[in-house]
């Protein structure tokens, strides 16, 4: 139907196929939310392209803005499942009585991968949502505990995103409060850099890249870490993206390097420093562990780590 002003909107499905001069046999395919405005007359003209999901997601003008409400999000209201917090990369090597702590705890690349292949195309959260699709992968689909939980939003220290209940004289709904680092590629990147003990390898050495990767690119050598997505696929080399924003399944690595002049990338592997897991041997004199008291022993023996609500909690996964 037409605006006040004669222009009319139409929102689509918009498919594209770009086919790379050193890959012809791997065409990629995306599919995109577009919104179309023409302009009136017997003869229509395309004035503005809007990407849907980002124009259509609403704020407050107050400063709840941050307390935006979310419906039929992806995200669970509990933490991540006992699945994805007991399967390693690789067997947890568990000495028999005795116990030494390993100085960082790990993540499940493959579940990684694999919640952001299954989501690259579900709704937008927030108008940029690079960063927080990253988290999430990393949080639900890997496993990784939150740090600092619902501390200093602005600290380059901590990791974390909360599901809160308003109350009903204010309206009711589900809202959440998250740290800077859960939805800021910037941000992001420092964290992991203080905060992770994996390998960073640049895109020039993106062979040695694994699925599971976190990836953060530099449009144009500027400024900051401007764009996230997860390695989603490892082929001949060469890695591919599943991210955000504009939504991509497995879109070559190089393909976003090749879009601006200067572009450039860092591909962490990561690793958590603030939670330990246990490994063959003993260190500092740490005593024998039984199967239920070893969390209790691990946690306050090892490095600092957020926190154990009971002794027999599931124990973090470990490589």
């Amino acid at each position: 139907m037409p605006s006040a002003g004669g222009s009319v909107t139409v929102r689509a499905t918009a498919s594209e196929k770009r086919t790379l001069a050193d890959s012809p046999e791997e065409p990629e395919t995306n599919e995109t939310a577009v919104r179309y405005t023409f302009s009136g007359g017997a003869t229509p003209v395309l004035d503005g392209k809007l990407n849907a999901q980002q124009f259509e997601q609403r704020l407050s003008t107050g400063d709840d803005a941050l307390r935006t409400v979310t419906y039929g999000s992806v995200e669970s209201a509990v933490s991540p499942t006992s699945l994805t917090r007991q399967v390693p990369d690789r067997p947890a090597a568990i000495g028999m009585g005795t116990a030494e702590f390993a100085a960082y705890g790990s993540i499940s690349r493959s579940g990684t991968a694999d919640w952001a292949r299954r989501h690259w195309n579900s709704r937008h959260e927030y108008s940029q949502d690079c960063t927080n699709f990253v988290s999430k992968a990393l949080y639900h689909g890997g496993g990784m505990r939150m740090k600092g939980v619902d501390k200093d939003r602005r600290s380059s220290h901590n990791w974390w995103r909360t599901k809160h209940m308003s109350p009903p004289h204010s309206g009711g709904g589900i809202y959440y409060r998250w740290s800077h680092t859960w939805t800021v590629a910037d941000k992001m990147e420092h964290f992991l850099s203080l905060h992770s003990a994996g390998i960073v390898n640049t895109e020039s050495k993106q062979r040695e890249a694994k699925v599971g990767d976190a990836v953060f690119f530099n449009w144009a050598g500027r400024g900051g870490w401007d764009h996230a997505g997860v390695i989603t696929k490892m082929k001949n080399g060469k890695a591919y993206v599943s991210a955000h924003n504009n939504n991509r399944l497995n879109q070559r690595l190089d393909t976003y390097i090749r879009s601006q002049r200067g572009t450039w990338a860092n591909i962490h592997r990561v690793i958590p420093e603030w939670y330990s897991c246990p490994r063959h041997g003993r260190r500092g004199g740490s005593p024998p562990l039984s199967s239920c008291a070893w969390p209790q022993a691990l946690w306050s023996g090892g490095r600092s780590a957020t926190r154990l609500r009971t002794p027999c909690e599931t124990p973090p996964r470990c490589d």
